[in-house]
């Protein structure tokens, strides 16, 4: 008997308690009448308190059957993307390894036109050749003076980066920033470009197969393989930091398109050379219009 008094009990408060919570809920979700029926006569919605733009929307529902008189709100939340980050595939392969090809083709034959050692090595049989250049990589200088290996080769990483960026649609458009979108960019573009600097050192056309660089162990070293992914990303983030804080700064400056256009290629050389790759101008940007708008 007890027992059941103590149940009851319980139930009574639960139930008290409840209505003590969802009266005020309600009345606030609730329009004012002489606010309701102006609104409702016009046929016009009470607007939706507005939210901090980036995260979130807030939509009014429409009033269903069961409402009363209509007027009480019920707020749907849904999430909105960034404006930053563009719909559609992650990574467009096959212009991006197109445009790595051109980048290939550009580096082999500045090469062959400027070593005679590169030329030379062509003759023999290509296989042997190429499988003993291959082994020959060891230890970690390569006999390049410095300014190739850690100013050169930084710079070819980071116009790798910059393909694998322009060719990302859901990052290309974000700028330098404090936010996990770029930083996961920026990685994923200093992946490529160790995926790139390894084709042209030890790749089927690279280094070891056109050159026969590293054949009997004499100018291969790890040094390339290391220094062009690292440092092509402290290149690329130097630029991008160039690119928003000072490269702005100069277009709203000035309007003379020539003005901006030598800020855009001069500041941030290596993404110039990577628009070329695509055919672009030296000073396009995906994240904002031409030099000629203003």
């Amino acid at each position: 008997m007890v027992q059941f008094l103590w149940m009851r009990l319980r139930e009574s408060l639960l139930t008290i308690s409840l209505c003590l919570i969802w009266t005020p809920l309600s009345r606030a979700h609730r329009v004012p009448p002489e606010q309701a029926e102006p609104l409702a006569a016009a046929g016009v919605q009470k607007p939706s308190p507005e939210l901090p733009p980036g995260d979130e929307e807030q939509q009014v529902c429409r009033p269903q059957e069961g409402d009363g008189d209509g007027s009480l709100i019920r707020p749907a939340i849904r999430p909105r993307s960034s404006p930053e980050l563009e719909a559609g595939p992650r990574f467009q392969w096959e212009p991006a390894l197109k445009q790595a090809g051109f980048f290939l083709a550009i580096m082999h034959a500045w090469r062959l036109a400027t070593e005679p050692g590169t030329r030379a090595e062509l003759r023999g049989p290509f296989l042997r050749d190429y499988v003993s250049a291959v082994r020959g990589l060891r230890g970690w200088g390569d006999g390049d003076p410095f300014i190739v290996n850690y100013v050169g080769h930084p710079f070819q990483g980071a116009v790798s980066g910059y393909i694998q960026i322009q060719n990302d649609p859901r990052y290309r458009r974000l700028e330098f920033g404090n936010s996990r979108p770029y930083w996961t960019s920026r990685l994923r573009a200093m992946a490529f470009a160790a995926v790139s600097s390894t084709q042209f050192e030890l790749g089927p056309i690279s280094e070891a197969s056109i050159g026969n660089v590293g054949k009997n162990g004499v100018g291969a070293g790890a040094v390339d393989l290391v220094v062009t992914p690292l440092g092509g990303l402290g290149v690329l983030l130097a630029e991008d930091v160039l690119d928003r804080l000072l490269v702005r700064r100069i277009e709203k400056w000035t309007s003379r398109p020539v003005l901006r256009a030598l800020a855009r290629g001069a500041l941030n050389p290596n993404r110039a050379f990577a628009n070329l790759m695509r055919f672009k101008t030296l000073w396009h940007r995906d994240s904002r219009p031409g030099v000629l708008e203003p």
